[in-house]
């Protein structure tokens, strides 16, 4: 089964107290010091499109890109909510990351929530940012975050649950992860269950999730090979400094200007 095919109808409701607002707010001062206080943002793996209508409130025209029809269904009837300005400034598409068209170029191109981590290994990690460096334009920046193999390796992640409640609704989510250091890889079991205000379960699934990590110089190395430069290194999507072997990084580098 497709990844988040029935994640879709809970997932805003597990990551409710993400701060959207406060990391598209960071994206946008970033973007801001390297020349794009407005413009045009792409953005793959969108998802349910949290933060694609927070960077469309902070003045950008966003096209949200996911290959999770489900996910996209969220997101479109959460924009058909918005005022018709919002609206407008504000797509959604159904496409894969490597077979996005080329024919337009964009001030900033995001790839998000660790979708280079659901690429195909390193192989595919180079095709992918050298797809992605056709769709910036001559100046503009792509920014993504991966998990870290130092930060994978030294602490391997563990089983995790999250839940959340709603009007005497919970759903809970386990995340069981098996990493195999050899691939370079984590195959992540969710188990999710959906109950009701008299705990009678409702609903239960699964899905297995595999996701691909990578070294920093293997993705300096795909940067420079795809035709970036002035590669920047962050701890997260606030862009705070790198201390330490953190779990996932946050990449930022610019396609050479005219």
């Amino acid at each position: 089964m497709e990844p988040f095919a029935n994640l879709a109808t809970v997932y805003d409701l597990l990551y409710q107290e993400k701060p959207y607002l406060k990391e598209a707010s960071a994206i946008r001062d970033y973007l801001c010091s390297r020349g794009s206080p407005r413009g045009r943002i792409l953005s793959f793996g969108c998802g349910t499109g949290r933060y694609e209508e927070q960077l469309c409130r902070l003045g950008y025209h966003v096209t949200g890109v996911d290959r999770s029809q489900p996910m996209l269904d969220v997101a479109l009837k959460r924009r058909d909510q918005l005022g018709r300005e919002l609206q407008s400034n504000l797509v959604f598409e159904c496409h894969d990351l490597l077979q996005y068209p080329t024919a337009q170029q964009f001030d900033a191109v995001l790839v998000l929530f660790h979708v280079v981590n659901y690429l195909d290994g390193v192989t595919q990690l180079r095709s992918a940012l050298s797809h992605l460096c056709k769709l910036v334009r001559p100046g503009g920046v792509c920014i993504f975050d991966s998990w870290d193999k130092d930060g994978v390796e030294s602490d391997p992640p563990k089983e995790k649950v999250r839940s959340a409640q709603l009007a005497g609704f919970t759903v809970e989510r386990r995340a069981i992860p098996i990493v195999n250091t050899e691939q370079q890889r984590v195959l992540i079991d969710f188990e999710v269950t959906e109950t009701d205000s008299h705990q009678k379960l409702t609903r239960s699934f699964q899905e297995q999730h595999c996701m691909n990590y990578f070294s920093h110089d293997q993705i300096v190395e795909a940067l420079r090979s795809a035709g970036f430069v002035n590669q920047e290194l962050f701890s997260d999507l606030c862009f705070s400094p790198v201390l330490g072997d953190p779990f996932s990084l946050t990449w930022a580098a610019q396609v050479p200007a005219l």
